[in-house]
């Protein structure tokens, strides 16, 4: 059903207009029908009903084929000064590169946060940082917290990012 959604709501808007009318219960008879014979527990009143296999989905998808290009992250600078030191050829930015980088550190090819009296914290990029908020804010023990109480919690769980 998703699938069909995606596709009406891609096909929206192709169209010149278009309206949604909303069918009361009692008025669609037939949907009203399925569903009950899908919630009900009468063996004999399924077997009855004629089922229909379908050989191939009802909706053909294209395919899709992504190319992985790897995207630049805010920490590659920092992680290429702290393994090879190298420094970029602007004054500005090198020195204030080899300030940030002071307050890193690099624990088998991966950049740590360092603060003062805070355990290390592993610095993300942005899409782990969208996994993070996820699991934080709607996963298994998710509470919809606000964004500083989320960004407090990500934290302490030992994360960072930039834009926290």
């Amino acid at each position: 059903m998703a699938a069909d959604l995606e596709r009406v709501k891609g096909n929206l808007g192709k169209s010149e207009g278009y309206s949604i009318e909303k069918i009361p219960r009692e008025g669609n008879t037939h949907v009203n029908a399925l569903r009950k014979l899908a919630s009900t527990k009468d063996g004999d009143t399924l077997e009855s009903v004629p089922v229909e296999y379908l050989s191939r989905p009802s909706i053909i998808e294209s395919d899709v084929h992504m190319i992985g290009i790897p995207k630049e992250s805010w920490a590659d600078l920092t992680i290429n000064y702290l393994k090879d030191g190298a420094l970029p050829t602007d004054r500005r930015e090198a020195r204030r590169l080899v300030y940030k980088a002071a307050r890193n550190t690099l624990v088998d090819g991966v950049l740590y946060k360092r603060w003062f009296s805070v355990p290390l914290l592993r610095c993300v990029d942005e899409e782990e940082v969208m996994k993070v908020l996820y699991e934080i804010h709607e996963g298994e023990c998710g509470s919809h917290a606000s964004g500083p109480s989320t960004t407090r919690k990500a934290m302490r769980q030992g994360y960072y990012w930039p834009s926290m």
